[in-house]
């Protein structure tokens, strides 16, 4: 996909749970997701599941709560993307 077609959907708290399910839904329609979550372990974790089903994730340390974290991933080749 060429960049200027380029989809990406960033999802929050994407470890586990809601933002999971969301971010393993949302990835077979061909964006690029990158997995946020404040501990990147846990981001990393997600990511290898997701690698699994044929989600192009890759994990993003940010806090939502943390100004300059949501500035970083906001920005292009955002934040701490691994």
């Amino acid at each position: 996909m060429s960049e200027t077609n380029l989809r990406i959907a960033l999802v929050s708290g994407a470890n586990k749970g809601i933002g999971f399910q969301s971010a393993r839904l949302s990835g077979p329609k061909g964006m690029t997701l990158p997995v946020g979550s404040r501990d990147i372990g846990r981001g990393t974790g997600a990511v290898r599941a997701l690698e699994k089903e044929g989600v192009d994730a890759r994990p993003l340390e940010v806090d939502v709560t943390d100004r300059t974290d949501v500035r970083a991933a906001r920005a292009p080749g955002g934040g701490r993307v691994q």
